[in-house]
């Protein structure tokens, strides 16, 4: 979903990762997510994006997942004791490269 207010574009990004299937008798866990941003143009070949993401886990706790590496909190039975939900944020700059061939280049600083 966008929504171009000059000179910002803002976008929101819903999305939903099924992260393992388990019996019709357990719930299967799950990765909710949302993202927030703005890309703002500020010249005519540069821009600036940010953006905030929050990931909500559901039915993870508790679930040992098939093609883990272990290297989570698990307990003795190799089930993950932790939700995980978390936010994260991006900042993103780009810029056009002059030139015969022009292409956009971009640079992460988190």
């Amino acid at each position: 979903m966008q929504f171009k207010l000059k000179p910002a574009e803002i976008f929101i990004t819903p999305a939903c990762f099924i992260l393992d299937e388990y019996k019709i008798d357990k719930d299967d866990p799950a990765m909710w997510l949302i993202q927030v941003g703005a890309k703002i143009d500020m010249a005519k070949a540069m821009y600036l994006k940010v953006a905030g993401t929050y990931y909500d886990f559901a039915n993870v706790t508790g679930n040992s997942f098939d093609h883990s590496a272990g290297t989570n909190s698990v307990d003795a039975a190799g089930n993950l004791t932790q939700d995980y939900d978390s936010l994260a944020r991006m900042p993103n700059w780009g810029s056009l490269s002059p030139g015969r061939f022009p292409w956009w280049w971009h640079s992460v600083s988190m």
